[in-house]
């Protein structure tokens, strides 16, 4: 799943094309920024060790990241859906992170998220356009 109000230089790599999520192992794997200016205290951390997504700083001086709206999920991650709902992401991320069924790596490609206007139009004067 790549959020529609991104806009990254990022690629899928062959192993993240292929990568197996189980009930096993992970319903979902993200990628994760350094936190932007308009989310400076970040979203979730990442336990280093086993590459899986934890909520609160494992230790005092710990990094936070972004979640850049890129991930891949296993169909049973939505099993608690109802048909037909529509609902946040972030409640259901929380949810499977708090069960240790959420993995994540650092993304280190350009990423921008362009969810406002204003986001949007500084995005088209870097990239040389006009606005």
């Amino acid at each position: 799943m790549l959020n529609g109000d991104v806009h990254t230089s990022w690629t899928p790599t062959p192993s993240l094309e292929t990568k197996e999520l189980s009930p096993s192992s992970a319903l979902a794997h993200l990628l994760l920024v350094t936190n932007p200016g308009h989310n400076a205290k970040g979203d979730f951390y990442l336990d280093e060790h086993s590459a899986k997504l934890i909520e609160h700083a494992p230790d005092p001086g710990s990094t936070s990241y972004t979640y850049s709206g890129i991930g891949y999920y296993h169909p049973r991650f939505f099993d608690e859906v109802p048909e037909n709902a529509a609902v946040p992401l972030g409640p259901l991320l929380r949810q499977h992170i708090r069960k240790g069924l959420v993995s994540a790596e650092l993304m280190l490609a350009t990423w921008t998220d362009v969810g406002t206007p204003e986001r949007l139009h500084q995005l088209k004067l870097q990239l040389g356009g006009s606005s």
